[in-house]
Formats: C-alpha cells, sequence, structure tokens
C-alpha cells in the first residue's frame, strides 16, 4: 500500500513539473520570450579605473551598444540601474549612489574604501536593470526578469586597482 502511494505521488509530481508554467522559471517555450535575446551592454568596462573624490571614490563604467532586443534599450531603462540585493551588505554599505551619467556611461560613487580594503583584496557587487519589457516592445511569460552586471575589482598591496572584471547574467523571474 505504501509503495502504491508513493508511485502515483511520483506520477503526479512528474506530470506536474512537464507542463507548462511549472517548474524554476528557467525554460521558458522557444518564441514565446522576444525580452532576453542579445546583452544589454557589448564590452563593459572601467573608464579611468577607481578615481579619488572628496569622501570615497568613483567608479565610471562605460560600455558599446547591446545586442538584438538589448541595443533599443532607452538610456530611461539604465537611470534605472540599482544595487543588487545579491551584493553583501557591507559592501552595499560602501556604496552611496549609483546613477547614469551619460549615455552609456554608470558612475558608482564609494564612501571611503580604505577600511574594507586594507581587510580584503577584492570588491564585488551587482548592478540590477529591470526587466526589459516595460522599456523595449517585446513580450514574455511569467515574473520580471532581472539584467545583472557583475563587477569585481581585484587590488594590490598598495590599494591599487589591479584588474576588472565586468559580466552580465540574465535572472528570469518565475513563470
Amino acid at each position: 500500500m505504501r509503495g502504491s502511494r508513493f508511485v502515483s505521488w511520483l506520477a503526479v509530481a512528474l506530470v506536474a513539473l512537464t507542463q507548462p508554467g511549472c517548474g524554476d522559471g528557467e525554460e521558458r517555450e522557444k518564441g514565446s520570450d522576444s525580452c532576453t535575446a542579445g546583452r544589454n551592454m557589448t564590452d563593459p568596462r572601467l573608464v579611468n579605473g577607481l578615481e579619488p573624490i572628496a569622501g570615497g571614490a568613483l567608479l565610471r563604467i562605460t560600455w558599446d551598444p547591446g545586442t538584438d532586443a538589448g541595443s533599443e534599450l532607452p538610456s530611461d531603462y539604465f537611470a534605472a540601474v540599482k544595487v543588487s540585493g545579491e551584493t553583501p551588505t557591507e559592501v552595499q554599505n560602501l556604496v552611496s549612489d549609483v546613477s547614469l551619467t551619460e549615455d552609456r556611461q554608470l558612475s558608482v560613487r564609494f564612501r571611503n574604501l580604505g577600511p574594507y580594503l586594507a581587510d580584503h583584496d577584492a570588491l564585488e557587487f551587482a548592478l540590477v536593470f529591470p526587466d526589459r519589457r516595460g522599456f523595449v516592445s517585446c513580450s514574455h511569460p511569467g515574473m520580471d526578469d532581472a539584467y545583472l552586471l557583475k563587477v569585481r575589482l581585484e587590488f594590490g598591496e598598495q590599494q591599487q586597482l589591479q584588474r576588472a572584471e565586468l559580466t552580465e547574467e540574465v535572472t528570469l523571474g518565475d513563470i
């Protein structure tokens, strides 16, 4: 009796997971998502490294136009940037402002990084951009997607920036 209940439950679970709209949101029917094609940015990079400013530091990020649906994104889209909640709280507290300061240029302002860099050889954070549906003509099923720009800055012994790595990732909303 116990075995047959388990088999029945397993069969129901497998059927549910194979139905459209079930699962983790990572799988979407081809052709039903016209928003996620392409990158928001091509070749994201730093303008001048980490620049000292009064009370902290400034990091300017620039990029070339995106691809596919990403190439159609207006400046308003990039102005909606925020520090992602996946950024460690300790690092979030170092960021005083993130804004679009020029066409294809974001500025990230940091409070005094000295104490943080005294104990760390890298600074990692993520910037999050909203779902594209509100900014270009596209559609997809489910909840909003999030577009991340992950930034990793590596520092040398004298707290000098040695290396910067910027990568884009997409987190699809649940269906």
